[in-house]
């Protein structure tokens, strides 16, 4: 990290992974697309010390399932920050928040840039303004999950046994 005012920062790091490229690329070199997708995606979402932070991710993972029919995902290591907020009082599960409403609720007077959320997805190669957006989601979530973790340390009424039913049962290593 780099030292400013005697305060370490931590560099943050985003990934952007482009499924429907990444099936492009295994199509151009005869290689299974579904096989080695499915593979990576596998071991990503089931690897013990990756922890994924997702917001709304019933679509995303429906997606998923069109490219990678047989995908499984531990729930144990997907926290989907959305139904986090909703616990917190942030919107209804009748009305789910937008990523913006969270963002803006917990880090008031400020807000996020959505001007490439209707953009074309589906068009490759994405945009360099698309994969900037992406990976700026992707640090979003970072923030508000960090923003979540300290209130709810600073909330007895909001305990990690109380948000891990949010994603399942048992403790969540993301909220503990």
């Amino acid at each position: 990290g780099k030292e400013e005012e005697g305060k370490e920062e931590e560099q943050e790091e985003t990934w952007v992974i482009d499924a429907l490229s990444f099936r492009q690329t295994c199509r151009a070199g005869h290689v299974s697309a579904g096989e080695e997708l499915g593979g990576f995606l596998r071991w990503f979402f089931n690897h013990e010390r990756i922890f994924c932070l997702v917001f709304s991710f019933s679509q995303d993972v429906k997606l998923l399932r069109h490219i990678v029919p047989d995908l499984s995902l531990s729930t144990a290591r997907v926290l989907d920050l959305q139904q986090l907020s909703i616990a917190c009082g942030i919107g209804r599960t009748s009305r789910p928040p937008s990523l913006r409403l969270v963002y803006e609720r917990l880090f008031q007077g400020r807000t996020i840039d959505k001007a490439q959320q209707c953009s074309d997805w589906s068009a490759r190669p994405l945009q360099e303004e698309q994969v900037r957006y992406a990976a700026a989601d992707a640090l979003v979530l970072l923030h508000i999950h960090r923003h979540i973790r300290v209130s709810a340390a600073a909330r007895p009424a909001l305990s990690a046994v109380e948000l891990s039913e949010t994603v399942g049962s048992g403790s969540h290593p993301l909220v503990e």
